[in-house]
């Protein structure tokens, strides 16, 4: 797949529909979902925070879960199912992160629009063991096309394809979406450079990548600025004060003189990209 020059952030705001559902829990609601809520969650074209208990300061959608890590599986189930019966026709794609999870969606909205919402695949962060087809981290967050959301709730949670019994919500989700057809994608750039990010930029950027990631990464784990691709769309372990500290580097601080480059085009060029506004209507929340 050849990166081309793509339409502005505006015009795939309309084109490439973004729900996002946020994992949360009613201890992080007042640092780390308000953090999202307040920075990078309102550039979804819609966003829900999963917790069981209702609350005011973000979107809450309240599942019936004790929680814990024991749970996650059947709180993920609940709010895929709210997703399908509130959203399946709205928007275009899905996508489950964590609370503790930075997204970029200009760019999450610039690799899906390469992609059909209705073809049965999901993208993330690959792993190799556990599923056949592997596994995306949950963490990294993983988004699903309208026909993969349809699928796992209408040929996965109501059929008898899938079972819950794995406490790990993205290793029983990816079974389930494999179970019933939805297919991974290679969700790297043209230079092989990851999107999607399980841990924090800086373990990236650094190399230290603990020592259980090594068996089941799918592709080489880089370090230094090849970690990365310039189109990177999430990033995973982000404290509540580092939330702002990024979306003040990616959406505010600009180098004087110098535009925003995408990647070599086949020319062995770098295409142009518009530079995302610096502010929104909401940029003044926090």
């Amino acid at each position: 797949m050849t990166e081309a020059y793509p339409d502005s952030a505006t015009e795939l705001y309309s084109k490439v529909r973004l729900y996002c559902w946020v994992m949360t829990h009613p201890g992080n609601i007042e640092t780390k979902a308000v953090a999202v809520w307040k920075t990078w969650g309102r550039r979804c074209n819609k966003i829900d925070f999963v917790t069981t208990k209702p609350t005011n300061l973000v979107p809450a959608v309240v599942v019936s879960v004790p929680e814990g890590y024991s749970h996650l599986t059947k709180k993920s189930v609940q709010a895929f199912n709210y997703t399908y019966h509130h959203y399946l026709n709205e928007y275009d794609w899905f996508l489950k992160v964590d609370d503790d999870t930075f997204v970029i969606a200009e760019n999450m909205r610039y690799l899906l629009s390469k992609y059909s919402p209705s073809d049965p695949i999901y993208h993330g962060y690959l792993f190799k063991t556990l599923v056949k087809q592997g596994w995306y981290s949950g963490g990294g967050g993983y988004v699903l096309s309208r026909e993969a959301l349809r699928r796992l709730v209408e040929d996965g949670f109501r059929g008898s394809r899938c079972n819950f019994d794995n406490p790990a919500e993205d290793v029983s989700i990816a079974k389930c979406l494999e179970n019933v057809g939805v297919k991974t994608a290679d969700s790297r750039d043209q230079l092989g450079q990851e999107r999607f990010h399980p841990l924090s930029l800086w373990t990236h950027l650094s190399g230290e990548y603990p020592n259980w990631m090594y068996p089941i990464a799918v592709h080489e784990l880089r370090k230094g600025l090849t970690c990365c691709s310039d189109v990177s769309v999430t990033f995973h372990y982000i404290q509540p004060n580092e939330m702002y500290i990024y979306y003040y580097l990616i959406y505010h601080l600009r180098p004087h003189g110098l535009r925003n480059t995408l990647l070599p085009n086949n020319n062995g060029n770098p295409s142009n990209i518009e530079t995302i506004k610096s502010s929104s209507p909401d940029d003044n929340a926090f």
